[in-house]
């Protein structure tokens, strides 16, 4: 299954998807602190675990603060 921003990233991030498109493709950013960033290619926006990461992640922020920004860790 395949991360999906639905509803062009207006809506909460479900791994729903068999197949990739635009609403599931992302684009990884590096910050200068090692932290990722995530940018939705639906709606170019960066994806946020708004509320301390207690509400569902959605790629509606313009810009990257705290929010948007996570460690990747390859497994």
């Amino acid at each position: 299954m395949y991360v999906t921003a639905e509803s062009g990233g207006a809506s909460p991030l479900i791994a729903n998807r068999h197949q990739i498109s635009t609403w599931e493709t992302f684009q990884v950013v590096k910050l200068a602190d090692g932290t990722q960033a995530l940018k939705s290619m639906a709606n170019n926006r960066f994806v946020c675990a708004d509320n301390n990461g207690n509400s569902p992640l959605i790629a509606n922020r313009d810009s990257v603060s705290a929010w948007e920004a996570f460690e990747i860790i390859p497994q």
